[in-house]
């Protein structure tokens, strides 16, 4: 990118020509570094397919944005505020799974690097930075789209446990590269997720345990959450386990 009068990157330098992303986007989108910023109604690598035809699967459902907005609120980002800071090493962070709550969001100073944003339903968002070499942009794909990318960042975050929903798992070798890798699962079988500890073991020879925490929103928040929050479709089984965050670093 050019540097504008002030010396400074132009607003727009992580923006590239739409025909050097897949399709050109097919005009529904933008094109950031070569990937494909769509619009919040178009999903998958060149914007081609309509979010609606996602929602329709059986393991989404139609109403999926509305079951977990919950998610967005305050006393439920306490997981990324808590870990934010194990992530100011990376360079070029790649998070997938993140719905309401993209990584993007939390990081703070010192961290000075790009963050890919891989989820089929996270509100479109893209940014270039003006004082530093760094964007964020979100990409409305699922893991297995995105995949033959993830080797090139150097730090993973998933917090999600829809395995199917982001097709979780494909070219996994890509992670025992990563300086940092944050992931999160159910501790009670009911809710486990087994591609979680499928990840697990593809870094576990790679990588050491820095951090870990477990979570129980129904414990730990019932007090601070508004009484809109608490009916009966937030509060099943699942919402009551334990969650466990982890923070694995390169050895």
């Amino acid at each position: 990118p050019s540097p504008d009068k002030k010396g400074t990157l132009s607003s727009g330098w992580c923006l590239t020509p739409l025909s050097t992303c897949a399709r050109g986007c097919s005009g529904r989108g933008s094109c950031v570094m070569r990937q494909c910023v769509c619009g919040n109604a178009f999903m998958g690598p060149a914007c081609e397919v309509p979010q609606k035809h996602f929602l329709r699967q059986p393991e989404v459902g139609g109403n999926v944005l509305q079951r977990y907005k919950y998610m967005g609120s305050e006393p439920f980002q306490h997981r990324q505020h808590m870990v934010q800071h194990h992530l100011h090493p990376c360079s070029d962070i790649v998070e997938i799974g993140s719905l309401f709550t993209p990584i993007y969001q939390f990081l703070r100073p010192p961290f000075v690097g790009n963050v890919t944003v891989v989820d089929p339903l996270t509100p479109s968002f893209h940014k270039c930075g003006n004082m530093t070499n760094r964007y964020v942009r979100v990409l409305h794909q699922t893991w297995e789209q995105y995949s033959p990318f993830l080797a090139s960042h150097d730090c993973f975050v998933f917090f999600g446990f829809a395995c199917s929903f982001v097709k979780a798992g494909t070219n996994l070798s890509a992670l025992s590269r990563m300086k940092v890798i944050i992931l999160e699962n159910f501790l009670h079988a009911a809710g486990r997720e087994a591609c979680v500890d499928q990840i697990h073991r593809s870094f576990s020879k790679t990588h050491a345990l820095r951090f870990m925490a477990t979570v129980n929103f129904a414990d730990s928040f019932r007090s601070a959450l508004p009484k809109r929050f608490l009916g009966d479709h937030l509060t099943p089984a699942l919402w009551r386990m334990n969650r466990q965050i982890a923070v694995f670093v390169k050895s």
